[in-house]
Formats: structure tokens, C-alpha cells, sequence
């Protein structure tokens, strides 16, 4: 098999023979998306199905969500109607997939705004502290930059960077905010415009300008939880007041991280359906090895339906086929390997010969089963971004962060600042730079209590590292 599949994979790479090879080629790599997506839609179903029932998840969206898929494995592996019904099957695959990944970010929404209103938080902490440990904020200085300068690595050295102006007091003001907010935007000027609107989207979530559909109709806790936070009044905080609001932030990312885990599986289960179904037609998976994989699917859909019964437990069936998945994750990244050169390259040749549809299956494939689990499936049409974009955008960012300060308390356009600050790419040419700005922001930081919450948070992240690196 080896050697057939090398042979194949040769004569695609150099242009030979493709009439024969190209079919030969998609019927092989059908063959290794099929089962790869079957052993592991049984593996994923039944960690979901465990995450589930571990976490007595209750939340309706969530519900909803683990309700289709149920509908899609009795739909498949019960009422045997895939073939008949395969067209509309993957219309609703697709479409449930895109929800997930909307509620996804509604999620990274909520994420973002508890950290907004964490960063508040925390530099409100030692305020209701009488007795806290005072650091010399210039020999903090000095560790702090001579951490952030030891490291070789340029990458390390940024993110070091980023995440200590995360943390520092932001004493800047707005003038020089927008300055370096557009410089960062003009950085994009000529490039694919798809990593602008990626940059765009990071800012604006950190900031808490993005609202995206069902905020509001779904997760309706943590709606609560957030509206309750924006509407807090953080300059007058009784210490009573503190503590609610720092439960809610504690309770609302330990729903968020709940969610997220259940989501990432929902995903993955969706993911090797849509792979399964999409391959169907022109895959024949030895027959012994997919009654094992569907034992172990409908072991674990009995538990949610009890006119269908298994006589093996999911935990027996993993046992069987251990090592299985390895063996065919090898197999189909091997051969997988030359899918960008007949795309780029031979789809002329694919045309000719009629396999067109199944490349296009194989394509589709190829990204469902990859580690991007929400990974975009139609791919867009590449554009530019000009300078007419580049001055669109920072035109756009700069009236929404500028209406969000005048409605803002001070205290919560600081924190909107230290999460865009630590979002842009490094704004500094020299360590001397970065040193005065670490000094800086400290010396006119007049709130003991903001600058001393700042200094051993900063603190924690050296000893975190250096603890981990010991």
C-alpha cells in the first residue's frame, strides 16, 4: 500500500500520467478521509459525551447544539437515510457548523469583556487591603526590563513586551493613544486585507466594541454577568461591592471555559460527519473495520436513546483500536501531501477527466479534519488593503474607541487602552524605549494601590517563568 501510494503521489508531483494517477489518487485519499473521519467521530461523540455528563451541562444553547448532533448520528447510523438525504445533510452540517462558530464568538466576546472588567478589578484589590507589601517600583523596573532583554528569542522578547504593557498603569493621553492605534493600522497598508480584518476584530473584542448576532438571546448568564459589570460604578466600590463583582468575573469565565471545551468537541464531532458524509459516495472502507467504528458511535448514542442498544461499552471499543487512529492519521497526511500542487497545478487535467466534484469533496476534507477545527471552508476572494482601506479603518477605530471613552469612567477607558496597547505590535525601537515607558508609566502612576497591584502581577508572570524554567 506504501508503495502504491508513493508511486502515485510521483507522478503527481512530476505531471505524469495524471489520467490514471489523478483517479486513482482521490479514490485512495476518499478511502483515508472516510475511515480517519468514522474512527474519530466514534473518539470525539464519546469525549463529548463524557465532558457532558461530567459537567451537567444545562445551558440551553449548548442543549440545542448537542440536540442536532444527536439528530445527524440518528439520522446516519440509525435510520440509514445519509445517501438519500446527503444534499440536504450537508446543507444542515454547514449551517450548524457556522452557529457553533457564531456562538464561539459571542463567546471570545464575553472572554474579553470579563478580562476589561478583571483588569479594573485587580487595581482595585489592595484598596480594601490595610497592610500590602510595598515593592521599590526602581529596582522593580530594572528586573522587569533586564527579564524581558534576557531572552534570545526576538518573538519572546515582543510578547514579554505586550503583556507587560497589559498590565502597567496607562497614563497616556488619548492623542498619543490614537497615534500609535493608526500607526499600528498603517502597518497593514499593501497587504492581504483579511490579516487587517483579523487585526481589526482582535481590537475591537479586547476593547468591547464587538457585538456580534445572538448577544443577548443566547448564554443569557453571561449576559447578565456582563451587563451587570458594565453598569458597576467602579470609582465609588464598597469592599462588599468588590467581592460580588469579582465572583461574577470568576463565575462567568468558569462557564465561558466549560462552554469553550464542549464547544471545541461539538466542533470536532460536526467536523467528522461533514468529512464522513462528503466522502461517502466515493469510499469503500473495509467492512470489518467500520462495524468496529460504528459499534463504538452507536455505543455512545444509546445512552441518549433507548431504542438502540450496544452491547459493548465505548471504553471496551476504545480498547480494540488502540493505535488505529495513528496508523491512519499517517496514512492520509502522506497522501494528503499533494493536494495544494493538483489544486494550484492539474485541476485542468481533473476537468478533463470528470473528478472535479470529488477534488472538491477532498478540498473541503482537508480542512475539516485539520487541526483548525473552525476554520473557514469557502475560501474568499484575496483584496488589498489600499491606502483608501488603511484610512477607512482608522477612521472607523477611532470614532468607535473615541465614543466609547466619552461614555466610559476614566478607570474603564484605561483598562480599554492597557487591552488594545497589548494587542498592537511592538511600538518601540530601542530597549531604551521600552525601559522609559516601564518607568514612566509607573513614576506618574499616583494610585499606590494601581501600582502596586501592577508590580506584582508583573512579578508573578517573571516568577511563573523562571519557576517553569527552573
Amino acid at each position: 500500500m506504501k508503495k502504491e501510494n508513493s508511486k502515485l503521489i510521483k507522478e503527481i508531483n512530476e505531471g505524469k500520467n495524471l489520467e490514471v494517477a489523478l483517479p486513482a489518487f482521490s479514490t485512495k485519499l476518499c478511502d483515508s478521509y472516510n475511515e480517519i473521519s468514522l474512527l474519530q467521530l466514534g473518539m470525539n461523540y464519546y469525549s463529548l459525551h463524557d465532558s457532558v455528563m461530567e459537567h451537567k451541562v444545562e445551558e440551553e444553547t449548548v442543549v440545542e447544539v448537542m440536540d442536532e448532533i444527536h439528530h445527524f448520528i440518528k439520522k446516519i447510523f440509525v435510520e440509514h437515510k445519509m445517501m438519500e438525504e446527503r444534499e440536504e445533510l450537508i446543507e444542515n452540517l454547514d449551517s450548524l457548523r457556522n452557529t457553533i462558530i457564531e456562538h464561539m464568538e459571542l463567546l471570545t466576546m464575553y472572554t474579553d469583556q470579563f478580562q476589561l472588567y478583571e483588569y479594573i478589578l485587580n487595581r482595585k484589590e489592595l484598596e480594601y487591603e490595610k497592610n500590602y507589601e510595598v515593592k521599590d517600583e526602581d529596582k522593580f523596573a530594572d528586573q522587569l526590563i533586564q527579564f524581558i532583554f534576557s531572552f534570545k528569542d526576538q518573538y519572546l522578547v515582543n510578547e514579554y513586551i505586550k503583556e507587560t504593557i497589559g498590565q502597567l498603569p496607562v497614563r497616556m493621553t488619548k492623542a498619543k493613544f490614537f497615534e500609535l492605534l493608526s500607526d499600528s493600522i498603517s502597518i497593514y497598508k499593501d497587504n492581504d486585507k483579511s490579516a487587517l480584518d483579523t487585526y481589526v476584530y482582535m481590537l475591537k473584542t479586547s476593547a468591547g466594541l464587538y457585538h456580534p448576532k445572538g448577544e443577548g438571546e443566547c448564554f443569557g448568564e453571561l449576559y447578565n454577568y456582563a451587563k451587570e459589570l458594565q453598569e458597576a460604578d467602579y470609582s465609588e466600590l464598597s469592599e462588599g461591592e468588590y467581592k460580588q463583582l469579582i465572583g461574577v468575573v470568576h463565575e462567568g469565565a468558569a462557564i465561558i471555559e466549560e462552554v469553550v471545551n464542549i464547544y471545541l468537541l461539538c466542533q470536532d464531532v460536526v467536523n467528522r460527519i461533514y468529512a464522513y458524509v462528503l466522502t461517502a459516495p466515493y469510499a469503500n472502507v473495509e467492512k470489518s473495520s467500520k462495524e468496529q467504528y460504528l459499534d463504538l458511535i452507536l455505543s455512545v448514542f444509546a445512552y441518549y436513546d433507548d431504542a438502540v442498544e450496544s452491547n459493548q461499552s465505548p471504553e471496551d471499543i476504545l480498547v480494540s483500536l488502540e493505535g488505529k487512529q495513528e496508523e491512519l492519521v499517517a496514512e492520509y497526511q502522506y497522501l494528503e501531501a499533494v493536494l495544494d500542487t493538483i489544486k494550484e497545478d492539474q485541476m485542468k487535467v481533473v476537468d478533463s477527466i470528470m473528478q472535479r466534484s470529488v477534488f472538491e469533496c477532498l478540498f473541503t476534507c482537508s480542512k475539516l479534519l485539520s487541526n483548525s477545527s473552525f476554520i473557514e471552508l469557502t475560501e474568499k476572494e484575496e483584496q488589498v488593503a489600499d491606502n483608501a482601506v488603511i484610512e477607512s479603518t482608522k477612521q472607523e477605530m477611532i470614532s468607535l474607541l473615541s465614543d466609547k471613552f466619552k461614555s466610559g469612567s476614566r478607570l474603564v477607558n484605561r483598562a480599554v487602552m492597557a487591552a488594545t496597547l497589548s494587542k498592537m505590535p511592538v511600538f518601540f525601537n530601542t530597549s531604551q524605549e521600552v525601559g522609559e515607558y516601564i518607568k514612566t508609566s509607573l513614576t506618574n502612576c499616583s494610585n499606590q494601590a494601581e501600582k502596586q497591584t501592577a508590580i506584582h502581577l508583573l512579578d508573578g508572570i517573571m516568577n511563573d517563568y523562571l519557576n517553569w524554567n527552573k
